[in-house]
């Protein structure tokens, strides 16, 4: 498979590099600011990716970066999607995507670690096993539960679909803290082929 490159965000007109510092630079950026970042990119910015290994353990290193390395039409399947009736539908696209995980590190206080034991992955689909784990300010306990992270690629590498699985979603939801509006409620039918401990 060739390496996974994309495009740069806002290259400058002539795609020659710029030496920031130098005086005629500092006089011709005050003539004439920078455009502000597009908005209306195809091709998310980010470093070349020789495999969808590479993609997946640059990401997972840091969250943040989920809106960098995936389609813009990503399809989120979130961990606790059948803790609901009825189940908490997909998040579409990387803004919808880009705030879920946004809220993950926020309700981990930062915290959030996805500690990869695993990565399995090929031109079509990946696979990263590992254990998910956060503190918090006021809780005697640290979250630890195993993840299996499912990924699908387009032809040109980029990821089009993930489907996120804790072990224990329940725990995770209880751990985040659940808004009381929120109520959790586990599907019958999954509980049903839950086997017990």
């Amino acid at each position: 498979m060739p390496a996974i490159t994309y495009p740069p965000v806002h290259p400058n007109a002539s795609n020659k590099p710029v030496i920031c510092g130098d005086e005629h630079h500092a006089n011709i950026s005050k003539r004439n600011p920078p455009s502000p970042p597009s908005t209306t990119t195809t091709n998310p910015p980010g470093p070349p990716f020789p495999s969808t290994t590479s993609l997946l353990r640059y990401l997972y290193a840091d969250l943040t970066r989920i809106s960098e390395v995936v389609s813009p039409s990503l399809l989120l399947h979130p961990a606790d999607r059948a803790l609901f009736t009825p189940p908490k539908p997909p998040l579409r696209g990387t803004s919808a995507v880009q705030a879920h995980e946004n809220s993950l590190l926020a309700a981990t206080e930062g915290t959030l670690v996805m500690d990869v034991e695993s990565i399995t992955a090929n031109e079509h689909f990946g696979t990263v096993l590992g254990t998910l784990r956060a503190s918090k300010t006021g809780r005697k306990d640290d979250l630890a539960v195993p993840f299996c992270g499912v990924w699908r690629f387009d032809d040109s590498g980029r990821a089009v679909e993930h489907w996120e699985n804790a072990a224990d979603p329940m725990a995770v939801a209880k751990w985040l803290g659940v808004r009381e509006d929120d109520e959790l409620d586990p599907c019958p039918s999954l509980e049903a082929e839950l086997p017990t401990r």
